[in-house]
Parts: C-alpha cells; sequence; structure tokens
C-alpha cells in the first residue's frame, strides 16, 4: 500500500512538473482553463509560467488600444493636455453598437482625456480620436504606423486595419506577440497610470458636463466587479466582440511578485450554444492569479561557492586539474514547495584543457535541471590559476612535432631518399664491375 501511495505521489510530481516550454519548466494550473489562448508571465524573471495555443492567430477586440495608447504615448507624451476639436470622421467607420464615451463631434477634449476614454472606458470612438490627433486627421496612416510599431518589437502575427478593435478578417493577434506589445508600453510613462485607473473624473467640456468613467475591467473595481473584484489586480485592458469573444489583459501583484496574464477568446456559449452566466474571462483570471501568487517563488538555486566539477589540466605546474564553479549566483522562479536542494546543477565540461589557465575563465558550462526539466543555464569558470610548466610544454612541443603528419612524411621521404640513394649505388657499382669485366675480357682477346 506504501508502495502504491509512493508511486502516485511521485506520478502527481512529474505531471505537474513536466511541462516543458523554451528550454524552461512550465506549469498546469489544477483546473480546466476554457479560454481559448492564455499567457502567464513572471514579470520579475519574465518566465512563462503556463501557455495556452499562445501563438494561435485571433481577433484582438479592443485588446488593440492598447497598442493605440502606446503608439500616442511614445509620440504625443509632451502634448497630453493639448486641446483638440473632435471631428466627424472619428465616428465614419464605428456603426452602431460600439462601447463609448459619449464623446461628440464639436466637443473640445484634452489627448489625456481621449487616453483615459480609451484604455479605462473603452471607448471606440476615444480610440479613433486618439488616432486623429496623433496622425493630424489622419486615421488610416496612424493605422499604418500601428502595424509598422509592433513589426519593429517583433510581432510575427499581429496585423491592425482599425485604431480600435472592432472586428475586421484582417485584424489579430496573438497572445505572445500582444505580451510584446504590453510589456513595451508598461515601461512607458503614464501607461500604467491610465490603465489602472478603475474610476476617472472627466472634467466637463464645452458640450458635456463632468462624467466619470468607470473601467470595464470587473477586477479592478470592488463596486462593479462584486465576486469577480480581486484587490491584487492593475490594469491594463478588456475586449469584447462577436469573433473575439471575452479577452483581457491584466496585471496583478503581491509579495512582491508580479505576473502579467493575456486572454484570448474566453467563451461566452458552452458547446451546445447555451449561454454561459457570468463573464469567463474574469473568473479564470481570479482563479490564476489565486494559484500562481502564492505557489511560486524566486530562489537561489545556484551556491558559488560550491564546485560543480573539476578539469583535467595539461602541461599544469604542480597542478593536473582545476575545480570549476559557478560563475555567478542565479535566481529562479520555481513552485513554493521546492527546496533548492531539489535542483540538479548538471556540468557540461571538457575532459581536458591546456595550462594556462587563469582565475575565471569560463571552462563550460552547466545546467539546472528540475523533475527533469532545464530551467536555466550558468557559466562554469576555473576557481584557481594553473600556471603552464614550461619543461612539459617543450616536451609537449617535441611531442607534437615527433607525431605530427609532415614530420613522419619528411622521415620517410628521406628514409626514402637513402634507400633510393643505396639502391641506385648499388645498381652503379654492380653496372661499373660488369663494365670493368667485359672491358678485361677485350683486352685479353687482343693479346692472344
Amino acid at each position: 500500500m506504501k508502495k502504491k501511495a509512493f508511486l502516485l505521489c511521485a506520478l502527481l510530481i512529474f505531471t505537474f512538473f513536466a511541462i516543458p516550454i523554451s528550454g524552461s519548466a512550465a506549469y498546469e494550473p489544477p483546473f480546466e482553463v476554457q479560454t481559448e489562448s492564455v499567457l502567464l508571465v513572471n514579470l520579475d524573471t519574465d518566465t512563462i509560467v503556463y501557455e495556452k495555443n499562445a501563438d494561435e492567430r485571433r481577433a484582438p477586440a479592443s485588446l488593440t488600444k492598447i497598442t493605440t495608447t502606446m503608439l500616442a504615448l511614445e509620440q504625443c507624451a509632451d502634448r497630453l493636455d493639448e486641446q483638440t476639436t473632435l471631428n466627424k470622421r472619428i465616428f465614419d467607420d464605428l456603426g452602431t453598437g460600439y462601447s463609448n464615451a459619449n464623446l461628440k463631434e464639436g466637443e473640445e477634449v484634452t489627448l489625456r482625456e481621449l487616453l483615459y476614454c480609451t484604455m479605462v472606458k473603452s471607448a471606440c470612438e476615444g480610440a479613433n480620436a486618439v488616432a486623429d490627433f496623433v496622425s493630424g486627421g489622419h486615421i488610416d496612416e496612424f493605422v499604418e504606423q500601428m502595424n509598422k510599431r509592433v513589426e519593429e518589437l517583433g510581432c510575427t502575427n499581429t496585423h491592425y486595419e482599425n485604431a480600435h478593435g472592432l472586428d475586421d478578417p484582417n485584424q489579430y493577434s496573438t497572445a505572445r506577440d500582444i505580451y510584446k506589445i504590453v510589456k513595451n508600453a508598461m515601461d512607458l510613462p503614464y501607461f500604467m497610470e491610465i490603465c489602472s485607473t478603475a474610476r476617472y473624473t472627466m472634467p466637463a467640456t464645452n458640450l458635456t458636463p463632468e462624467r466619470t468613467l468607470i473601467t470595464t475591467n470587473l477586477l479592478m473595481d470592488k463596486g462593479v466587479g462584486g465576486e469577480y473584484y480581486y484587490s491584487y489586480v492593475k490594469g491594463i485592458k478588456t475586449g469584447y466582440t462577436g469573433d473575439a469573444g471575452r479577452c483581457l489583459v491584466s496585471t496583478a501583484s503581491k509579495d512582491g511578485y508580479n505576473y502579467l496574464l493575456i486572454q484570448l477568446g474566453a467563451p461566452t456559449e458552452d458547446e451546445n450554444g447555451n449561454k454561459l452566466e457570468g463573464y469567463i474571462n474574469f473568473k479564470e483570471a481570479k482563479q490564476i492569479y489565486e494559484w500562481v501568487l502564492p505557489a511560486f517563488q524566486v530562489k537561489t538555486l545556484v551556491d558559488v561557492d560550491k564546485p560543480a566539477g573539476d578539469v583535467k589540466v595539461n602541461l599544469g605546474e604542480e597542478k593536473d586539474t582545476v575545480l570549476a564553479y559557478p560563475s555567478q549566483e542565479m535566481s529562479s522562479l520555481v513552485p513554493s514547495s521546492v527546496e533548492s536542494s531539489s535542483i540538479l546543477l548538471v556540468p557540461n565540461l571538457p575532459e581536458s584543457v591546456d595550462a594556462p589557465v587563469k582565475k575565471g575563465d569560463v571552462l563550460g558550462t552547466a545546467d539546472l535541471m528540475l523533475s527533469g526539466e532545464k530551467i536555466g543555464q550558468v557559466d562554469l569558470v576555473a576557481g584557481e590559476s594553473v600556471n603552464r610548466s614550461q619543461s612539459l610544454y617543450y616536451m609537449k612541443m617535441i611531442d607534437d612535432i615527433v607525431n605530427s603528419f609532415w614530420f613522419k612524411a619528411v622521415i620517410i621521404g628521406i628514409v626514402s631518399l637513402v634507400v633510393l640513394y643505396i639502391i641506385v649505388s648499388i645498381a652503379i657499382n654492380i653496372h661499373r664491375k660488369k663494365s670493368d669485366r667485359v672491358k678485361s675480357k677485350s683486352r685479353r682477346g687482343r693479346k692472344l
């Protein structure tokens, strides 16, 4: 019975840990994830903790507005309080039923206010107004700039046809591409301040009295979020269209740990076409954060004072081996239950190196292994210097020369020439003797 229990535990541990991704360990949450495409990243280490169909192209819906806002902040961060008058053209491609902030043609607003409308209220006319402002009235050119910018960020599966995210067959992205976009945007001034705002009071304008914009992210506001509210969440953007399903990009921070979660295509109906109750994207985001935040820790896994192996040193003076140590301490995100002692350091070292060896010289690498999966790599360096023995060095030079191909070829050539010389000399000598005998007989014949 105990043996069976042990085997079952071992199987569970292996199942939990042995899910490889990009050379590092990844993990499965202990519940079914219904959202079609998901990427969960620890921002402290840039470690992908969980992913599902992260490279699948999907309609991004209003997550598009992240790129719209990013481009505006990159180009116009010094113009946030500049006022603009909203033009009719910002409404031209919107149709009806789109998310909005009740902005009006002819309304005078600042770029800052437009960005809050875009990111907090998910206003489509706000996104178009931002594009119109930045491009000087040429929204199509702004969209072209969006495509160029995300390409520069390394997004190979993203294309935009508009700045607001309403469905278009040629508008698509992936969870992994959105991660690259969001990572860049998060470093921009004002971005996180804007998208982490749950309620924004927009001052009165020439056409509208003061209004309060309430976030569409139910995780962020207790008043509207109810059961979905999760106090550790900040930002970033929601999205929903018929093609996209429910989408969400969010961050959560607790006890010094920070995560970014990207969700595309949370379902609104079950497999039979019946409408699902509630919001799967918010429900699963909260579940994922409640699982990951206490479940993982960044731990120091490498002791720089403990040798990982040794290497034979050829031609060393007084020493014929050198110890190899990790070049630096290394930390990695691992399950909280994992002890550092359970991380294996597997060295990749040559059989030998030639002296001289200087302390700190890189001798090889070591793989950090957890449950059979590689979770990191560190250089291994010489722990001390080993001088070269000159006598051994010269002896080796002589030995190398003697055993070299060309030396052997020269010796063989010399021996061959000597042998040939001897053979030719013998042949000449024999020929000379024969010639002498013939001459001697000839002289005797004349005398007779």
